[in-house]
This record gives structure tokens, C-alpha cells and sequence, in this order.
């Protein structure tokens, strides 16, 4: 490695530092091929709660709807992590002793389980499918925002990367939604509060229209989504999947018209990133695929200062997206210490390899 290519990149939704040590790339790919390579298949289908050939021993499952490519389960619950309530009429009741606080947890845990193989590949499943899925997580998610205890509100898939302890498990949306923001939500509203005081524009918009001018970063486009590796880009081959109109609430996307073709549109970009992500990576490498979501209320605290941000501003600041994030490395030292993370390859090395077609990165992983 090339000292003099190391630098330090800042993003500007958090505040934080990425170092961008580059590597060679494709060497880096072949040491993750051989770590994260094709799981065999069991021979016993272990028991799962979600298959359909367990249907009276299931007491979670809600709702079974039969689409015409494949089966989605809805659940109600998963593991109890949270107490569900949908009229928000309880308030969340706090307490403490001394310096510590404590609070009863609130909110919505639920599955949409996508197809009834076991061991399915999310991204070999239908787009179609998937992209049903997605239009029930965005109804819940709609439905949820009458609850005013209810701040944040999200969903993900978790690809493969239980699959080392508890075996293969079903494509799935997650969704969750409790009453506190996430840290790296929080640090993004801030950041995106403070370009917005500074320029009065969406720091997300500003983000594609660099990204449109200078398409090192730039995986796919079309006419309502753009697929790009962010600048400081904290883990290797991280994408965003971002729609080109500002809308900063997912639930708020294209409300009055069939949203079907927008989230097949969608999921078509995630699953072509994630096929080529298994030839450069191995069939079975972990990554997870989080909706970053404006919250419904926002309170920015510091020293001597206090603001609340209401919907109608959040509106204007934020933008939602689609973030896919490899997890490929654990946390390190430096970023424990120092708080900023090491990404061996650069976010242009990464667009470059995923903007090739599949038969070609086969070619070069092979050579």
C-alpha cells in the first residue's frame, strides 16, 4: 500500500472521518471469496417457525398472502423484544435512580417472511416478490405514524450473516419502529440540519447531483433512483440506493399512484448490486440492507442550546434511502479509539467493479 494514496474523508451526514487506505482490490475480494463462499446445503430442514410445513406449531403468523410469484407470510411479532400497541394511547413511562434512567420498552416488531424456500438466496428470489414485500412495509410503516410515541420507524434484511450460528434462515423485511432514534439517525438529522442552515438545500440532493456531474461513484440510474458508493463510504463496497425526488419520508413516496413498478424498479438495483457483490465475495457473504428514515419529531440538544425540529422542517432536510452495508470487517482499533473507520478500497475503486456486468467479474476473479 501507497502511503501517499491514504486520506481521510469526511461525510457530512454524520461528522465523521473515514480513512481510505487503498489496496488492490481484487486481491481483497479473493481473501473474502474464500471466507464467505457457498454454505452447503443441510440435509434435515431444521424447524422454522416461518415454513409453511409447521403451519399449527406457528403462533405468530397473521397473514399468508398468496401472490402470483410466491407466498408472503406477515407476522405479528418476533422473540417479543417489544411490547406492541397500535392505538398510542399508553404514554412511555420513565424512571431512574441517580444518574441512570430507565425506560419500558415501546414499540412494533414484525417480519414479512418472502417466499416459503428455507434456504433461498435473497437476491435469486423474484423482484416481484421482494418488491411485494416492500409495498407491506411501506403500509405499515404509513399505518404506524399514527402513534405519537412512536419517533422512528424502519426496516432491513439481514443477508446471510446469521447463517455461521443458527444455520439458513428466510429472506425477510424486518420492520421496527420504537419511540428513540438511532444514533447514526440522530448525528444524520443533525448533519443534514446544519447543511441546510448553511445552504439552504437538501445535503441528500446536493449528494446526487455531485454524483451526477462526476459519475466515478455511480453505479446505475434511471428515471427515479440512482445507485452510488457515498464518498466516505465506511465499509467496502457500501451502496446507497436513493429516489432522485426529495421525499424524506418512505411512507410519503409516491402516495397517490400504483407503487409497484417503482418498487420493482428498486429492488431490480438491490439485487443486481448484491449478484455481482456474491462473484466478488462469495455466495454467502454477510451484509445488511437498513432503511434510513426521517424521524417523525427531532430534538437537537447541546450546551446552553435546544431546537425541535417538527415533520414540515424534517421535510425539507432529509431524504431517505436504502443503504447497503457488507459486513465484511469488524469494528477496529482505530475506529473503538479514534472514531472514524478503515476502508481498505475507495469508494471509485468499488463503483468501477460494480458497474461491470457479471460475466466480466467472473472473468477477473478467476484470472
Amino acid at each position: 500500500m501507497d502511503n501517499s494514496d491514504t486520506r481521510k474523508e469526511l461525510d457530512l451526514f454524520t461528522g465523521r472521518y473515514t480513512l481510505m487506505a487503498p489496496t488492490e482490490a481484487l486481491e481483497i475480494c479473493r481473501l473474502y471469496r474464500d471466507e464467505f463462499g457457498e454454505v452447503p446445503a443441510p440435509t434435515d430442514t431444521p424447524w422454522c417457525r416461518y415454513c409453511s410445513t409447521h403451519p399449527d406449531e406457528t403462533t405468530d403468523i397473521a397473514k399468508t398472502l398468496a401472490t402470483p410469484h410466491g407466498i408472503i407470510r406477515h407476522t405479528t411479532k418476533h422473540l417479543n423484544r417489544l411490547e406492541m400497541r397500535a392505538n398510542g394511547e399508553k404514554i412511555i413511562g420513565r424512571s431512574g435512580v441517580g444518574l441512570r434512567e430507565h425506560k419500558k420498552p415501546y414499540g412494533v416488531d414484525q417480519n414479512v417472511i418472502l417466499g416459503a424456500d428455507h434456504a433461498a438466496h435473497f437476491s435469486r428470489l423474484p423482484v416481484e416478490l421482494v418488491a411485494h414485500g416492500m409495498e407491506i412495509c411501506y403500509q405499515m410503516l404509513h399505518g404506524l405514524r399514527n402513534d405519537p410515541n412512536l419517533v422512528n420507524a424502519v426496516f432491513w434484511t439481514d443477508g446471510n450473516h446469521v447463517i455461521r450460528h443458527k444455520g439458513l434462515v428466510h429472506p425477510q423485511w424486518h420492520l421496527y419502529a420504537e419511540s428513540d432514534l438511532y444514533p447514526r439517525l440522530k448525528e444524520e438529522v443533525a448533519g443534514c440540519d446544519w447543511y441546510h442552515h448553511f445552504k439552504e438545500r437538501c445535503l441528500m440532493c446536493d449528494t446526487i447531483s455531485e454524483t451526477l456531474s462526476s459519475p466515478d461513484s455511480q453505479i446505475m440510474k434511471s428515471d427515479n433512483f440512482i445507485a452510488f458508493v457515498p464518498h466516505a463510504a465506511r465499509h467496502p463496497f457500501e451502496t446507497w440506493f436513493v429516489p432522485l425526488n426529495h421525499v424524506a419520508y418512505f411512507e410519503e413516496y409516491c402516495p397517490a399512484v400504483d407503487r409497484m413498478p417503482y418498487w420493482i424498479e428498486l429492488n431490480s438495483f438491490i439485487q443486481a448490486v448484491i449478484q455481482k457483490l456474491e462473484i466478488l465475495l462469495g455466495s454467502r457473504f454477510p451484509y445488511l440492507i437498513m432503511l434510513y428514515n426521517a424521524p417523525s419529531k427531532y430534538e437537537l440538544k447541546a450546551p446552553g442550546y435546544f431546537r425541535t425540529l417538527e415533520m414540515d422542517q424534517i421535510r425539507e432536510r432529509y431524504h431517505w434511502r436504502l443503504r447497503l452495508k457488507p459486513l465484511l470487517n469488524p469494528t477496529s482499533v482505530k475506529e473503538n479509539v479514534r472514531g472514524y473507520s478503515t476502508n481498505p478500497l475507495t469508494p471509485t475503486v468499488c463503483a468501477q467493479l460494480l458497474r461491470q456486468p457479471p460475466e466480466k467479474l467472473s472473468v477477473l476473479m478467476d484470472e
